[in-house]
């Protein structure tokens, strides 16, 4: 049993940031209430805030080893200048045929460990060797959803890949189109009559970049949005990533299929795809959680700063400073993120709750003034302020707490 006493705790099921004792026994949320007397390890949290573990819905763990990889100018540039998105994918890929299994596992226990430092605990991961990603989640304690179907076995078909990929990892596992620029529609028709034989997920990138919607338009005469809601990509539960170039046709399909948008600020902003329509998404009622993307194109995995990218860049892009309550960003990095991968048991500090739980020290003038804690948290707070991270009950990263 533990027992985080004198605590500034942010539930996340409303707004208010409340002076509570919580409570964990094994992996469970046993007591959020009034201080009172129980028998366990106290965990003294003054000066702490206490609140859910972020939830990172969109990333590719293992590509920390393209960190910063064509991402800025160097002197042989002038004899390159291909500069686009996909111009850079290309690029990534061409690095990306020398990994193997245990490269990608390798890579991937790295990722974890900056996840943890920094106060996620739930990933939905993209990436090659889905068995080898799961195990290093699994060893480091935390939460994932693996996607399958990223890499085509040349010997069987998609749909033999996908069945194969899913008996190592099963439950927690969700389907993967990367874009529809790579795969063709009977790899798109594979994966969704898998997803709905299995019931997953359905993950994808989309509308990321101006380049792709135009090659889009000029193949098919319509928008990445509207091609993939032809092919029934939208018919189950799917959790888009990007949508950076939308038409005023592709928020409604978005909003009327109930399709969830994953946003990558960092990695929109550095590979120059843009601004995502986040705040006109949300208006007409579109899921919106945050997501790292891989360390390759965001340079950090840190949700903090999602967060204060995604704010103050809606701003930018609507011309008004005005437009989300802090609450709303941070619901994307919690419940909302947790929503959209299917879990109704992770996101909030509330009893039956899993305890996915992060402690952040507060007591740095630039949280100053204390009163308005939850607008710190979305301006100024960064991974590096998380002292305490659990993840199912079980204390992975502590320092001086």
């Amino acid at each position: 049993m533990y027992i985080f006493k004198n605590a500034k705790v942010l539930t996340v099921t409303n707004d208010k940031i409340e002076n509570l004792q919580v409570e964990v026994e094994n992996d469970i949320i046993v007591y959020v209430g009034k201080e009172r007397e129980t028998k366990g390890e106290i965990i003294d949290c003054k000066s702490k805030l206490l609140m859910p573990g972020l939830v990172n819905a969109h990333a590719h763990s293992a590509m920390v080893f393209l960190r910063g990889f064509c991402n800025d100018l160097t002197h042989n540039d002038e004899q390159n200048n291909k500069n686009t998105m996909l111009d850079w994918l290309g690029q990534v890929q061409e690095k990306e045929k020398e990994l193997t299994e245990q490269d990608i596992y390798k890579y991937t226990k790295i990722a974890c460990k900056q996840y943890i430092r920094n106060g996620i605990t739930t990933v939905c991961d993209m990436y090659f060797e889905p068995k080898s990603i799961l195990k290093a989640f699994n060893e480091e304690g935390l939460r994932c959803k693996v996607a399958l179907g990223a890499k085509l076995n040349t010997q069987n078909s998609l749909y033999e890949q996908l069945n194969k990929e899913y008996c190592s990892v099963k439950e927690n596992s969700v389907g993967y189109v990367h874009a529809i620029y790579d795969v063709d529609e009977v790899g798109i028709s594979d994966t969704l009559k898998f997803c709905k034989e299995k019931d997953l997920l359905l993950t994808m990138h989309l509308s990321e970049s101006l380049q792709g919607v135009g090659e889009c338009d000029k193949e098919y005469q319509m928008t990445p949005v509207a091609f993939c809601e032809k092919l029934g990509c939208f018919d189950r539960p799917c959790l888009a990533a990007h949508c950076v170039h939308l038409d005023k046709n592709d928020f409604d399909i978005l909003a009327n299929n109930q399709v969830n948008v994953v946003t990558c600020p960092s990695s929109n902003s550095n590979l120059a795809s843009g601004i995502a329509p986040i705040y006109a998404l949300s208006k007409r009622g579109v899921n919106i959680c945050l997501g790292t993307d891989g360390a390759s194109s965001s340079g950090i995995l840190d949700i903090f700063r999602e967060m204060h990218l995604v704010n103050i860049l809606q701003k930018l892009y609507v011309g008004e400073n005005k437009l989300f309550f802090p609450i709303d960003i941070i619901k994307m990095a919690t419940i909302n993120g947790a929503k959209a991968l299917g879990y109704d048991n992770i996101g909030l500090i509330k009893k039956g709750y899993k305890a996915d739980i992060i402690l952040l020290d507060i007591s740095s003038e630039k949280f100053y003034p204390y009163s308005a804690i939850d607008v710190g948290l979305i301006n100024t707070a960064v991974g590096q302020d998380v002292v305490l991270t659990m993840c199912n009950g079980k204390i992975l990263y502590r320092n001086n707490i």
